[in-house]
């Protein structure tokens, strides 16, 4: 035995033997929790919901044709380019990860991005990471039912 295993071993064994021989009483009970603790418990509680909002992601879930429009310059024309997306749910519906791969200006571009809501903060939210930059992009959004259409506000810096 190698002597880092021998060593958890014998703290293994020493933590064992300190309940051995021990009286039987059970262990105290937790202490109550405070008014603050319980504040978060609750909005833990709030946050792990999977609401209506991560159930109608579920309309993008699978393989897609991307066509992306980026205007570097409002006043001009925008940069265009095709590719294909793949998006799946993750931990039972409360996020969506996208995969894309294409061309961008004649290159091969492959990004990534997440796309959940966050019940806290009753938005959307969708991040992008992609092979041709360093940055992280991160947007927070609505849905209008009405238009049935989502407007992300986000920002990347680009120098």
């Amino acid at each position: 035995m190698t002597k880092t295993k021998t060593a958890a071993l014998a703290a293994v064994l020493a933590l064992a033997s300190m309940g051995a021989g021990a009286d039987d009483k059970k262990p105290a009970a937790a202490p109550a929790m405070s008014a603050e603790q319980q504040a978060m418990m609750e909005a833990w509680a709030r946050m792990s919901e999977i609401r209506a909002e991560h159930k109608q992601l579920k309309f993008f879930e699978g393989n897609w044709t991307s066509a992306t429009k980026m205007w570097m310059d409002p006043k001009a024309p925008p940069q265009e380019s095709t590719g294909t997306m793949n998006v799946a749910p993750m931990y039972d519906g409360r996020y969506l990860v996208f995969r894309q791969e294409g061309e961008f200006n004649g290159a091969k571009f492959e990004g990534q991005g997440y796309l959940g809501f966050e019940n806290l903060k009753n938005q959307f939210f969708s991040t992008w990471i992609d092979s041709m930059s360093t940055g992280f992009w991160l947007a927070y959004g609505t849905y209008d039912t009405a238009k049935k259409t989502y407007t992300f506000h986000g920002s990347m810096p680009d120098r």
